[in-house]
């Protein structure tokens, strides 16, 4: 794309049209906890998604690449990703129905298998770009559409199944049930106070985590660490991060089931402030170490709390919970690296690292 002049507008385009439907998942919650005939829905939903890209297959094939075609790209995009968590969140309480029994174990493997698929995707994607034609790979997203849709029409008898005990909402949604939904499905969340507790601090800590590799490339930015420039430093922090995060999340439900949230919670914060420490102390070998301690801490920690929330939500309020928690988890890693990029660019990075350790310090506090 950069060989085009409309390249920057694109970009613009295409990240606006990745933000609006993760902005939007509260209300797109909310809808999914008033719908009926989920499981039929779920499936004229997967149809929509694959006919929208194979017309915009056809479409890329029949023109030429042209600021029409991002439109087009965006357009789509944005239609099939909102689709997709109104889908999410309204299928969601059918899902939980059925692994209720091994909800830790299910919560676990699910966001393993989403950063490996998310990780061999952008892999892919970054390979494929340069290999064969946006045509194909367009052609390749429709033949994905297919097999999740061949996947959920599998199992649609079993789940048309589930549909019939779980408890919904029947009534139409107004602009007063919005409000009313909302109120009470946070107000369960709220009841669940030990558990809101462990959310806030888990969230903070993942904040902390999300922010650190940007404070680096500042930190950084002048220097060739062990023959590695800053791109490759931070590649490579990003890949120990996840993989981080995938065996928290597959041991999660067994080597670790034993041990408390609180104990895991300072370990997590005794890793955080050493990570900071180590970026301040510029001790690269460290920040690597750390970074991989918290965030294997913090995947042992995400489905551990998500099975203790859904354990407890009922299914008519689970869209509308799902989405807020979703909601919070984008917002509040966004909030906290604008305040702390804020500090580094404004004043220094150093200030920057000093207002986490006073983040995680109040941490602790609000822990005991």
């Amino acid at each position: 794309m950069a060989q085009y002049n409309f390249a920057p507008l694109a970009i613009l385009l295409i990240s606006i049209s990745e933000m609006v439907p993760l902005l939007s998942q509260l209300f797109l919650g909310i809808l999914g906890d008033f719908q009926e005939n989920r499981v039929k829905h779920a499936l004229c939903i997967a149809k929509i998604k694959i006919l929208l890209y194979a017309i915009l297959t056809v479409f890329l094939v029949l023109s030429p690449f042209s600021l029409v075609s991002v439109i087009m790209i965006v357009i789509i995009n944005l239609i099939s990703d909102t689709l997709s968590y109104l889908s999410a969140y309204m299928m969601n309480a059918l899902y939980i129905s059925v692994i209720k029994d091994n909800l830790h174990d299910a919560m676990g493997f699910r966001q393993s298998l989403m950063r490996v698929v998310r990780i061999v995707a952008n892999l892919a994607g970054a390979f494929l770009i340069n290999v064969i034609s946006i045509q194909t790979i367009s052609l390749i997203n429709t033949l994905t559409f297919v097999i999740a849709f061949l996947g959920l029409y599998v199992i649609r008898h079993t789940l048309y199944e589930v549909e019939k005990r779980i408890e919904m909402s029947h009534t139409a949604l107004s602009f007063k049930k919005y409000f009313q939904h909302l109120k009470q499905s946070l107000a369960v969340l709220l009841r669940l106070k030990d558990t809101v507790i462990l959310l806030f601090l888990t969230t903070s800590m993942i904040a902390i985590l999300d922010v650190s590799p940007r404070l680096i490339a500042l930190r950084f930015i002048q220097q060739t660490l062990a023959q590695l420039s800053i791109g490759q430093l931070l590649a490579m922090l990003s890949i120990i991060i996840s993989c981080g995060a995938i065996l928290g999340n597959m041991t999660s439900s067994n080597l670790f089931k034993n041990i408390r949230f609180t104990h895991l919670l300072v370990f997590c914060e005794i890793s955080l402030l050493a990570l900071i420490t180590s970026i301040l102390c510029q001790a690269y070998i460290v920040i690597f170490m750390t970074s991989f301690i918290s965030s294997t801490i913090i995947g042992i920690l995400s489905p551990r709390l998500q099975a203790a929330v859904f354990a407890h939500i009922p299914s008519d309020k689970m869209g509308t919970v799902g989405s807020a928690l979703s909601t919070v988890d984008i917002l509040a890693p966004s909030l906290l690296s604008l305040l702390a990029l804020s500090i580094a660019s404004g004043v220094s990075v150093q200030l920057a690292l000093i207002f986490l350790y006073l983040i995680l310090i109040a941490l602790i506090f609000c822990q005991w």
